[in-house]
Order: C-alpha cells, then sequence, then structure tokens
C-alpha cells in the first residue's frame, strides 16, 4: 500500500517515458461482471483523461473538487508503483487530471476514502506529474492510515511546486477491484519553518516533515521529531500464513501514524512492502504497546519471506531505526493451558478463549452449544447450508482468515470406514471459499485429524479424505474462508459426506 501497500514487482506500462501512446494490454479476459474493455480508450489518451480544473474551487491557495465515477469498464493499462499494494494487479483505472494552486509549494491529498466511494471497492490511488511515465509518481496509497467512512478507500498526498500539472489514477488492488468511486482532491500551501501555520491544517501545512508546532506560543511551522521503536516481534499465526507484528514505540510529538513492514527472504531480499495504520490507543500517544501493529492474512500465500524489517512513520513523514525480526510460528496453547489474556506472547488454539482468573485456554459457550446442537449423521447424504454474514463459532487451522460463519454436524460410525467430504458440489455459490475440517472432539481443535481450504489455486471448495476410522464420534466443520480479490465468505453451500464401511 504505496504508502500503505504490498507486492514489489508490480509493474507499470513502461520502466520509462512512452514516445507514442501506450499499447493497449488488455489481451486478457475481463474480470466477471466487469463491461469489456477490450475497445476503451487508453487510459493516458487525451479524449479519456477526465479534467477537475473546471470543477474546483479556490480560495485562499486552497483548492478543492469532487468527482463521482466508475472504473467499470476502463482500460486495464497503469499499475501503482511496486511498494504500494498487496493486490496483484489488472484492474481498469481512471486518469484525472489537475493543476496545483500557485504557492511556493503546494501539498495535494487525493482521497476515495469518501461516501461516494463503493463500499467494496477496494482502490488505489496515485499520482504523477506525467501520465505514461511511472517514474514520476508523487505519491500512492492503497488503504488509507486514517480513519475514513470507506476502510478500502485510499489517501495519497504528496508535496509539488505551485502550478505542477498531475494525473490522478484512480485503480483498484486486483482484477475484481473495480466500480462506483468518489475522488476529492484538495491542495493547500506548504510553508517553510518559521511561517506561521494552521494546526487544524485546513487553510496550510508545513513542508517537507515539519509540523505545525505550538512551542512558544504562536503556531508555527518547525521541524518534527521522529517516532522511537522498541520491541518488534514477528509472528506466524497458526495457518502458517497470515502474519502479524507485536511492537511498542512512541513519538515526543505524538504524531506517529503507521507501522512499515518490509517482507525479506533468507538472504535478505525485499519481496513485499507494506504499512498499516496503528490502531486507536497509540494515536496521539508519547508512548504506546505492546501491541499489535501489522496484521495480514494470507501474507505468505504468494511470498517466501523469513524475515520482516519494520519501523514507525509519523504525520510528517518522519521514520524510526529500522529493525529486522525473523518469522516465527506464534506459540500456541492448548485446552486448560495457561495464556496470555492479552494475546500477544500466545494464542489459544483455534476457538479457545484465554478466559478465568488463571487466564487458561477455554471452551466458550458458543462453541458448547453448537457442538451439542450438532445434527448426527450415520451414513452418506448429500446436504445443503447457509454460511450467513457475522461471526462463527469454529476456527478452524487451514482457513485463509478467522472470524466467519461455519456449521458442524455430529458423525457417528458403527464400524471402521472411510470417509470423505468435500464442498466441490453443485449447490456450493461459485465463488465461496470454504475450510472444511474433520475433528474427533467437537469443542477441541487439537483434536482435528484432517483440514482443507482450497483443492487447488483455481478451486475454492475443500475435499477431505481420510481411511479406515475407527468406530465411534467424529464432527465435520464447514468455514468460511476468506473474502475478497472476487471470492466470498458467505453464501449457499452444498456438502457431500461419503461413508464407506470397510
Amino acid at each position: 500500500m504505496c504508502a500503505a501497500g504490498l507486492l514489489v514487482g508490480c509493474g507499470d506500462d513502461s520502466a520509462a517515458p512512452d514516445a507514442a501512446p501506450d499499447a493497449h494490454p488488455d489481451a486478457s479476459a475481463d474480470a466477471p461482471l466487469d463491461a469489456a474493455a477490450d475497445s476503451a480508450l487508453p487510459s493516458c489518451d487525451p479524449a479519456a483523461i477526465l479534467d477537475l480544473d473546471g470543477r474546483a474551487s479556490e480560495d485562499g491557495g486552497v483548492k478543492e473538487a469532487l468527482y463521482m465515477g466508475t472504473t467499470r469498464g476502463a482500460a486495464r493499462e497503469l499499475e501503482p508503483p511496486p511498494g504500494c499494494t498487496i493486490g496483484a494487479g489488472g484492474a481498469p483505472e481512471r486518469v484525472h487530471h489537475f493543476t496545483a494552486p500557485s504557492s511556493e509549494r503546494v501539498r495535494v491529498l487525493a482521497s476515495t476514502d469518501e461516501n461516494g466511494t463503493d463500499p467494496n471497492f477496494d482502490t488505489v490511488v496515485y499520482v504523477r506529474t506525467a501520465c505514461r511515465d511511472p517514474a514520476t509518481v508523487v505519491a500512492c496509497n492503497d488503504d488509507a492510515l486514517e480513519p475514513g467512512p470507506r476502510p478500502l478507500g485510499s489517501r495519497a498526498a504528496g508535496e509539488v511546486a505551485g502550478g505542477t500539472e498531475l494525473y490522478v489514477v484512480v485503480d483498484g488492488v486486483d482484477a475484481f477491484a473495480f466500480g462506483a468511486y468518489a475522488l476529492r482532491l484538495w491542495a493547500r500551501p506548504a510553508l517553510p519553518d518559521g511561517a506561521p501555520c494552521d494546526p487544524t491544517g485546513a487553510t496550510n501545512v508545513c513542508r517537507g516533515t515539519s509540523i505545525c508546532s505550538r512551542a512558544g506560543g504562536t503556531p508555527h511551522c518547525a521541524p518534527g521529531t521522529a517516532p522511537t521503536l522498541g520491541a518488534v516481534d514477528a509472528q506466524i499465526l497458526e495457518n502458517g500464513r497470515s502474519v502479524r507484528v507485536v511492537l511498542a514505540g512512541g513519538d515526543v510529538d505524538g504524531d506517529a501514524v503507521a507501522t512499515h513492514v518490509d517482507a525479506l527472504d533468507a538472504s535478505g531480499m525485499l519481496l513485499a512492502a507494506a504499512e498499516r495504520p496503528l490502531p486507536t490507543a497509540a494515536l496521539g500517544q508519547v508512548s504506546f504497546g505492546p501491541l499489535i501493529a501489522f496484521a495480514q492474512d494470507g501474507f505468505l500465500d504468494t511470498i517466501s519471506a523469513t524475515q520482516l524489517r519494520v519501523w514507525l512513520l509519523d504525520a510528517a513523514g518522519l521514520t524510526s531505526v529500522q529493525l529486522t525480526r525473523p518469522l516465527f510460528p506464534v506459540a500456541l496453547r492448548h485446552l486448560g493451558e495457561t495464556c496470555d489474556p492479552a494475546g500477544l506472547s500466545d494464542l489459544c488454539q483455534g476457538e479457545l478463549a484465554c478466559t478465568g482468573a488463571g487466564a487458561t485456554c477455554a471452551v466458550a459457550g458458543a462453541t458448547a452449544s453448537a457442538c451439542a446442537a450438532a445434527p448426527t449423521i450415520t451414513g452418506s447424504m448429500q446436504l445443503a447450508g447457509t454460511l450467513n454474514p457475522g461471526a462463527g463459532t469454529f476456527e478452524l487451522a487451514c482457513a485463509y482468515a478467522r472470524g466467519f460463519d461455519d456449521r458442524v454436524w455430529h458423525i457417528q460410525l458403527a464400524t471402521p470406514a472411510d470417509l470423505s467430504a468435500t464442498t466441490d458440489v453443485a449447490a456450493t455459490s461459485a465463488n465461496l471459499d470454504t475450510a472444511l475440517a474433520l475433528r474427533r472432539i467437537c469443542t477441541d481443535p487439537a483434536s482435528q485429524l484432517a483440514c482443507s481450504d482450497n483443492i487447488d489455486s483455481g478451486n475454492p471448495r475443500s475435499r477431505i479424505a481420510l481411511g479406515n476410522l475407527a468406530p465411534g464420534d467424529y464432527f465435520l466443520i464447514v468455514d468460511g474462508s476468506r473474502a475478497g480479490g472476487g471470492l466470498v465468505a458467505t453464501g449457499a453451500f452444498g456438502l457431500s459426506i461419503q461413508i464407506t464401511p470397510r
């Protein structure tokens, strides 16, 4: 996420300015439900660029414009710069022209974190000074660091000379990311050190990494203080691919805003980069933590990172020292074991909760109730069900992400038998991503015998198969696994269970 992003090497339309209009690279099929972009004008064609200067208002050096549009059906031609987004790219994009006002230096903010943006549209916004030249990027952002009405919206901010012509691109994280957006452009004078300034930032800001300081009376631009970074722990979660960073830090100015994470391989090569806003508990504080400052489901799905390089950023763009830490699996505590109530140094396995005066991993009441109410199955059958919006009861070790709805069945085997189960049947929604697990004890994640997320890279449904199971009780759980990238974790599903006595 360019200020907040991932994936180095995501590419662009060229590595240097083109002398002629870009060739149209959208040779592959468009994403489902998107209008065909094969006949769309190239994104940087003058006839395709949306000029916002005529829509802008200007007062006292502050210039603002708001545009409502859609990327649906646009060309898929430009890409965010390396390090800007975790997404795979390939989304349609729209380009907007905007001229910075005439102050000596100007700070420009381009935001899709606005009410008019589709809540499900995961945008990427980047600003260039030349439409066809990826080397002229002034700013880029995937998910906005500041709280706003659209968590998937973006806010890219950069500083330019007054009068600079800018090309603002509204893009998506992957081929499935497109839709309606509201783009707000806001330009303000950027003042030098010593100049009186507006502490709210509404009418002006300070240049570079300076801040509007109240020290000494009248607010004035002065050099900021970089944040500090203390202890850092880089953890791999139970599914083996999700990652989180626990850290402590601070900032004398109280304006630390984000955590930057570089994913590195064993040789130290940069594989990906990302930024996330600090949690609310850290904002405005001179010291904070330890707390979870970064979390990413599926972080290790496409990269083989073994270590993370971490630092903090503040609102003025100043950074802390960089600390590199190896990635280690988080310590898992089992049923009845003592645990960290804050969940920072260890986690209870699966859906177990760290509760009670002794802080031990225990079965939640909702889990016990769901297990007691599980329908009983004694032979092969085909079932249908629905995974609803909202949190579920169980957490499966192989699922891409936690927190989705689930269903459980009690299977009784009277004799030794082979058992197989799959959600890869017609009743399952086409883009439903499921996880499927079999346990010996319903309330104990450690009793898991099998767990399946995706059947293969192109099939998000699930399948398990076990041979010669002993007679007795088993519990089969269907869980939602992932929402995003064209997949959903809720919807109708089918379940086929085959029990073959030995």
